[in-house]
């Protein structure tokens, strides 16, 4: 029974879900890990009336968890304040958190924060527009707000966390104060509230994710404990009516059976990334990376392993004129794990740029090792040095044992 709450709490663990109450602040990832704990023990007191359960749906099952909030004092609209993809096949829980403040285009053709997409038209919207944007189905959706998250909170005693330093935050317009003291506290549902609404000035979205994601961690590890069948009944009971979801008590059942047992450890979570850029129009946003966002899909919603270090082959040329700079380069990128098994002099020593080529059409493989780089480079294929890979081809060079050549130039500064 343990296990199973544990296991639920993960995976809708990272979304936060409105109740049918007005909303008015900033909601969490975690919200919904209470819920997940729900879902998994209604999947256990199902199984005792219904004798058989459909199988879970292949090839993976992809929830939208959403948690609103108000715009305003007197709003109707209401923004997704969190925003995160559940996906489950069996025992594989995968979370992918999407931060609130990317910029992607609507369907009309409109580029706006993806979590306008609830105000717009609600949850259906919202559901349509994140499958669009991530190139992925998404069949169910739950929401929770703010005030159901506490009380979600409440219903499995509170949750313990490590408060890493003084939050303190005052917003008078929403009669918002918060002062938390560092060090181990026991939050109530209203303190685990502000701890998820507190605004770092210098973090922005994605810190705010991070104590999420702190505080999924904390909740999954001390889990729910219920001593009898009356206390899973008056749990279910109660958290079901803080959610808003169109998933179906058959589907909750059909997608809990399969993850019996599951623990902690065998759920993934992660962040979608994306640079940050301001502007008159939109304020603070992110601009999303295209390599990275399906990257990061693919790992996560579609069940695909990590990209790793060792799997990247990579030449490595001297273009800048300097004695032993390819040889060193290598020698570094062996050490932080990949295969750079040989270095050479490119076709000539003036190269005032430094040039990852992608010469196997695995741009993901580019940016993973450019990310890996601290000194800036451009991203190229082989064309676009033409003479350089006729140089390479008179050499004896191919690519048929690399995937990607590190042009050396000058403004290259060697890794220490």
């Amino acid at each position: 029974m343990g296990k199973l709450a544990i296991f639920f709490c993960q995976e809708v663990t990272v979304a936060r879900v409105r109740t049918q109450r007005k909303p008015r602040g900033p909601l969490i990832l975690a919200a919904l890990l209470m819920l997940a704990a729900g879902i998994a023990l209604i999947s256990w007191i199902s199984g005792r009336f219904s004798p058989e359960v459909p199988a879970l749906p292949p090839p993976r099952t992809n929830i939208l968890l959403l948690g609103v909030d108000n715009i305003g004092s007197g709003a109707t609209a209401q923004r997704s304040d969190s925003i995160a993809v559940v996906s489950v096949k069996e025992k594989d829980v995968r979370v992918l958190s999407v931060p609130r403040d990317l910029r992607i285009k609507f369907p009309d053709g409109t580029l706006r924060k993806l979590n306008a997409a609830y105000a717009s038209k609600g949850p259906d919207f919202a559901r349509d527009v994140i499958s669009k944007f991530l190139g992925v189905p998404i069949k169910y959706y739950i929401v929770l707000d703010y005030l159901g998250f506490s009380k979600l909170i409440d219903l499995v005693g509170g949750v313990t966390v490590n408060v890493p330093e003084r939050m303190k935050y005052d917003d008078r317009a929403q009669d918002l104060h918060i002062d938390i003291a560092p060090g181990v506290q026991h939050f109530n549902g209203a303190q685990a509230l502000n701890y998820v609404r507190y605004r770092d000035k210098n973090g922005g979205d994605l810190a705010r994710i991070r104590r999420h994601h702190q505080l999924i961690a904390a909740v999954l590890q001390q889990g729910v404990k219920l001593n009898d069948n009356q206390d899973v009944t008056r749990f279910v009971s109660q958290a079901m009516q803080f959610i808003k979801t169109n998933m179906s008590f058959i589907e909750i059942n059909t997608l809990a059976q399969p993850l019996r047992g599951l623990t902690p450890k065998e759920v993934r979570i992660q962040t979608l990334g994306g640079e940050p850029k301001t502007s008159k129009e939109y304020g603070a946003y992110l601009e999303p990376d295209p390599v990275l966002t399906e990257v990061a899909v693919d790992e996560m919603l579609r069940g695909k392993e990590r990209l790793t270090n060792d799997e990247i082959r990579v030449l490595t040329l001297n273009g800048a004129g300097k004695a032993g700079i390819a040889r060193a380069m290598s020698e570094y990128l062996k050490k932080e794990g990949f295969s750079a098994e040989r270095a050479s002099n490119a076709d000539r020593l003036d190269y005032g740029k430094s040039y990852i080529i992608d010469i196997m059409g695995q741009p993901e493989k580019a940016k993973k090792l450019q990310q890996a780089l601290k000194s800036p480079t451009v991203v190229a294929k082989p064309e676009d040095l033409k003479n350089l890979m006729v140089y390479l081809n008179n050499q004896g060079i191919t690519g048929s044992g690399f995937d990607i050549i590190l042009v050396i130039g000058k403004d290259f500064v060697l890794q220490e």
